[in-house]
């Protein structure tokens, strides 16, 4: 049985489905759990993506458009800012190698001590 159920299995539950046989007999000929074939019947039926469901995958980021923002304002105004101030302006409990990723991640190098895009 497989871990993930990909769209073209939920897609032939939706058939099956669809042509009139039940859960418990669908979960048979494909070899998948009674429960998953409810859960994708119950999408169907609402009208649900039965897509993968990547939109709340991986961690939380911690900070949002505004940190980007006092951020960028605060290169543009101090182009040579340490990321201690950096941290200190934002106001962010976060490390200096993590505010080093988003300054990298806004399109900033540190070049001779000062950033530029």
């Amino acid at each position: 049985m497989p871990k993930h159920l990909t769209k073209e299995i939920k897609e032939k539950v939706t058939i099956k489905y669809e042509q009139g046989l039940k859960a418990p007999i669908i979960a048979k000929h494909l070899m998948i759990s009674k429960r998953s074939v409810y859960e994708i019947i119950k999408k169907y039926k609402n009208g649900e993506d039965l897509g993968p469901h990547t939109a709340n995958c991986g961690r939380k980021a911690c900070y949002d458009e505004r940190h980007e923002q006092i951020i960028i304002d605060s290169i543009a105004k101090k182009p040579d800012i340490t990321l201690n101030k950096l941290i200190d302006k934002t106001e962010l409990e976060i490390s200096e190698s993590t505010m080093s990723r988003i300054v990298k991640k806004l399109g900033y190098k540190r070049k001779k001590g000062i950033y530029v895009k």
